[in-house]
């Protein structure tokens, strides 16, 4: 009964601080609660790509503001889905990109540009360099999986987060993502040491060929 009564007095008091706060996350054991109201897109925005994992922008012609909240503690894959949700109830719409990203833009928007016609003229074919993989490093929480994955891509570097392939493994790999090009190599290392990053996540060795070619000098 004790303990009943201590759960119960913990409950009152999260949500007296929830339904007070403007903007609010409170996080335990990689859940969180989440109540915003009225809050402001850019902000709505720039906390759910730190929530998330991914990379959201938001178009200049998405204004205004949303409410989110949930009544249970969510995973960073629920809170999407509710964040998605608010923005649909809003007339807004969450547009898929490459690369994990993702637009904020309005409902007409979206659809006029579903609705213009592609213009198509013969152009010479480019040869675009493959896309490398490479886990840099694997965390048991998936929220610092997560936050490190945030400090890469602001750093102009591209990764993601992969949740481990049986659901009782708690694994959350940090994947690397750069251009098969001396020119991608180069720029994924570079936002490795911007983001601080270097004696925590492991990069790959240049390839062979770059070195060769000269590309890339040889530490």
């Amino acid at each position: 009964m004790l303990q009943i009564s201590i759960l119960k007095k913990y409950t009152a008091y999260l949500l007296v601080v929830l339904l007070f706060s403007h903007a609010t996350a409170v996080f335990g054991d990689d859940l969180m609660y989440v109540i915003w109201r009225d809050i402001g897109l850019p902000d709505a925005v720039r906390l759910a790509s730190q929530y998330s994992g991914k990379t959201i922008r938001l178009a200049h012609e998405a204004q205004g503001t949303i409410s989110l909240a949930s009544s249970d503690p969510v995973n960073s894959g629920q809170f999407f889905s509710l964040f998605e949700k608010s923005l649909q109830e809003r007339g807004l719409v969450l547009l898929p990109g490459r690369d994990n990203t993702y637009q904020v833009t309005t409902a007409e928007a979206a659809s006029a540009d579903n609705a213009q016609p592609i213009k198509t003229e013969p152009q010479a074919p480019v040869t675009q360099a493959a896309q490398l993989q490479h886990v840099g490093a694997i965390f048991a929480s998936e929220r610092r999986a997560a936050d490190i994955a945030a400090r890469l891509r602001s750093m102009g570097g591209a990764a993601e987060v992969r949740a481990p392939d049986h659901p009782a493994d708690k694994e959350f790999s940090v994947v690397l993502l750069y251009r098969d090009s001396a020119e991608g190599y180069q720029a994924m290392l570079s936002a490795v040491e911007r983001a601080g990053l270097n004696g925590l996540i492991s990069t790959p060795e240049a390839p062979a060929a770059f070195l060769v070619q000269g590309k890339l000098s040889p530490d």
